[in-house]
């Protein structure tokens, strides 16, 4: 019997280009199982029915218009980052966007801290490294590289503790 599907695991490191890297890992292998068989035993290729109540279509919008909401938990805002971030390569979404100041930030990289945080959400914390905090609804961010002015910088460069990410209305978070 032809396989049919092949899973793999995403890890927390993973990016939106890893896990398409390990899509075509995955894909390529199937593809070239399904033209043999469909060379010497097409009858072999089962017609598996989609249960479409369980489908789910997400076109092409940007999630969330493409902005970052802090006040939402840190696994939320880090999974969004990382489901854009193609990087070195050009997002096809781009990166979530705020403003601190006035000036968009777009982030490119984070990863979660597990730190619990008290600080109002889209609060600009303590540097580490070369990364930042901020935090989210939950627990610290680290906020590690972000693009300001069309140049990927590391977010220490940019942001400062104290600052605060705006509301899309003007407004702060």
């Amino acid at each position: 019997m032809l396989a049919c599907r092949v899973g793999f695991d995403i890890e927390e490191r993973d990016s939106a280009l890893t896990v398409s890297v390990k899509c075509v890992q995955a894909g390529v292998p199937l593809m070239v199982h399904l033209v043999d068989t469909a060379a010497t035993n097409p009858a072999s290729i089962p017609a598996i029915v989609q249960d479409r109540s369980r489908r789910t279509y997400y076109g092409r919008d940007v999630p969330q218009q493409g902005r970052l909401i802090w006040p939402r938990p840190a696994r939320d805002v880090v999974n969004f980052t990382r489901a854009c971030d193609y990087l070195p390569f050009r997002s096809p979404w781009g990166h979530p966007v705020g403003h601190v100041g006035g000036r968009q930030v777009a982030v490119a990289k984070t990863t979660r801290t597990g730190e619990p945080c008290a600080a109002r959400p889209g609060t600009v914390g303590d540097v580490v490294g070369r990364a930042v905090r901020v935090a989210c609804a939950d627990e610290w961010v680290l906020v590690h590289r972000v693009v300001m002015e069309g140049q990927l910088v590391d977010a220490s460069c940019s942001l400062r503790p104290g600052q605060q990410f705006e509301r899309e209305n003007g407004g702060r978070e």
